[in-house]
């Protein structure tokens, strides 16, 4: 049974850290980043291309998310 009184979801939040072993996961400016996610037998892609400017570096003492983001691009159907 699904709560039509509960909201819904319309986004994804991904995170996920911006170091590893003390090294930086994103380095270069528009680095490619693929992300794939499975669930209920159904796969969902997304390619986002982020520059380390664009990540927290671990001195924040706030968490800013904006209002708005880019509208997605609509991808092909697969046959």
């Amino acid at each position: 049974m699904i709560d039509e009184s509960y909201p819904t979801p319309n986004d994804v939040t991904l995170s996920f850290p911006s170091t590893f072993k003390g090294k930086p996961l994103v380095s270069h400016p528009n680095e490619k980043l693929e992300f794939r996610f499975v669930a209920n037998q159904r796969v969902f892609e997304a390619t986002f291309y982020v520059n380390p400017t664009d990540l927290f570096d671990g001195t924040e003492t706030i968490l800013r998310i904006p209002r708005m983001v880019d509208k997605p691009t609509p991808a092909a159907l697969l046959p």
